[in-house]
C-alpha cells in the first residue's frame, strides 16, 4: 500500500480543500488532485490527494494508526442545461 497526504474538504466551501495535511494509506491507485473518501472517527470525509509516495520515515506516528483510503469520490456530471427556448415567431402587423 502507498502512503499519501490529503487535505479535507472545507465544510463551508466545498470547492476548497485546505487545513492541515493528513497522512493515509491507500488501497487504490491515486494521483495528486484526486478526490478520495477517507474514513474518519465519525463517518467518512472527502479529501484531495496533495502528495503521493510519502516517506514512512517522515511520519510522526505509528503506521498502524493510519486510515486506509479505499475509494475515489465519483464526480457527478453537471446537469445538462435545457435547450434555450426559441423566441416566438412574430409577424409584422400593419396598422
Amino acid at each position: 500500500m502507498e502512503i499519501v497526504s490529503v487535505h479535507f474538504q472545507n465544510k463551508k466551501n466545498p470547492d476548497e480543500f485546505n487545513g492541515r495535511e493528513y497522512i493515509c494509506f491507500t488501497a487504490i491507485p491515486v494521483k495528486v488532485g484526486d478526490k478520495v473518501c477517507v474514513p474518519t472517527k465519525a463517518d467518512k470525509g472527502v479529501a484531495k490527494v496533495v502528495k503521493t509516495n510519502v516517506d514512512p520515515e517522515s511520519i510522526g506516528c505509528a503506521l498502524e494508526l493510519l486510515k486506509i483510503i479505499e475509494a475515489l469520490v465519483e464526480e457527478k456530471p453537471e446537469a445538462e442545461l435545457p435547450e434555450a427556448d426559441q423566441p416566438p415567431n412574430f409577424r409584422k402587423v400593419e396598422s
